[in-house]
C-alpha cells in the first residue's frame, strides 16, 4: 500500500457507515433510522435545541435535518414549541417516548462499540480516539463549503 496515495475518506465513510448501520439494526424496533437517533441522542442530551443547532452540530444542511425533524413528530418523539426569544425558531422537546428509548440507544452505542473495538485493547482504544479528537479538531477547523450540491433522483 502506497501511503501517500492512499483515500483515507475512503476508510472512513466505509467504517463510519458500517458503524450507523450497526448501531441502526439494534433501533429500528422502536422505530428509529440511521439518520434519526443521531439527532435524538442530541435533541435528549441538550434537553431543548433548534433545528439551526442541530445543522451546526451536525453539518448537515437544513432539508435534511428538516425532514428528519418532521419524522421524530410525526412519529411522536419530539414537540416543537416557538422558543420563547425568537418567534421565528422552535424549540425541539423530547417526548417522554423519546425518553424511554435512551437507554436502548445507549445500549445500541455500547455494543456496536464492543463489536467495532472490541479486538483492541485499552491502550490502543485510547489513542485511536486521541486520534480521532485530532481530526475532529482539524475538520472544525476547516472553512465551511460555500456551495453544496443535492443530487435528486429522477422521475420516470
Amino acid at each position: 500500500m502506497n501511503i501517500a496515495f492512499e483515500s483515507y475518506g475512503r476508510y472512513m465513510a466505509i467504517i463510519s457507515e458500517a458503524y450507523i448501520n450497526h448501531v441502526a439494526r439494534f433501533l429500528s424496533p422502536f422505530g428509529l433510522e440511521r439518520y434519526h437517533f443521531p439527532l435524538l441522542h442530541i435533541i435528549k442530551e441538550k434537553g431543548t435545541c433548534t433545528q439551526s443547532d442541530l445543522c451546526q452540530l451536525t453539518g448537515r444542511d437544513k432539508v435534511t435535518i428538516l425532514r428528519a425533524v418532521d419524522y421524530l413528530q410525526e412519529h411522536g418523539f419530539i414537540e416543537r414549541k416557538v422558543h420563547p426569544k425568537d418567534r421565528r425558531s422552535q424549540l425541539l422537546i423530547p417526548t417522554s417516548k423519546a425518553k424511554s428509548i435512551e437507554p436502548h440507544i445507549h445500549d445500541a452505542i455500547k455494543a456496536t462499540n464492543e463489536e467495532f473495538f472490541g479486538a483492541f485493547d485499552e491502550d490502543d482504544r485510547l489513542r485511536f480516539f486521541e486520534m480521532l479528537d485530532g481530526l475532529m479538531d482539524k475538520t472544525n477547523s476547516l472553512p465551511r463549503p460555500e456551495l453544496i450540491i443535492y443530487a435528486e433522483k429522477r422521475s420516470s
